[in-house]
């Protein structure tokens, strides 16, 4: 049983850098730094509108998020506008360029995922919801008796 439950983690882990090979794939076709494609993902998909929004909800550093959205403010493709009652708050707004570079890359990589998610039936995803989240609840307790020591 124990030598199962080893090698199913095993297959776990291959799954979860494969997953994120997938990603690495879409994130190279765009052209953008892993940093840059994102904070424009989480901005877009993810009703991101501040950087600390992006940290929290992509779990970035602040530095990641400060220097990918530096590079893309260069490229043009956001400005960030000071709040008018906070001044160290800074709201992310595309420009018109970086709107067309997120319907000609981004938009098409989300229904790529969208497409992918719908090849699963509903119990399907519904099971895969549940036991990540119960898997989520599981790491975060080990994470924090971890992190107590």
């Amino acid at each position: 049983m124990k030598n199962q439950s080893n090698k199913n983690y095993q297959d776990f882990c291959c799954l979860d850098k494969e997953t994120g090979g997938i990603y690495y794939d879409l994130q190279k076709s765009t052209g953008l730094s892993d940093g840059e494609f994102w904070c424009m993902m989480a901005v877009r998909f993810y009703n991101c509108s501040y950087p600390h929004e992006i940290c929290t909800s992509m779990c970035m550093s602040k530095q990641t998020v400060h220097s990918a959205l530096k590079q893309l403010a260069n490229k043009e493709f956001i400005t960030l506008v000071t709040h008018e009652t906070n001044l160290r708050m800074k709201q992310i707004v595309f420009t018109e360029k970086g709107s067309l570079f997120l319907e000609e890359h981004l938009v098409p990589i989300a229904n790529v995922e969208r497409a992918a998610w719908a090849g699963l039936t509903l119990e399907e995803q519904e099971d895969l919801l549940r036991l990540t989240a119960k898997l989520n609840r599981l790491f975060r307790v080990q994470t924090d008796n971890f992190l107590q020591k």
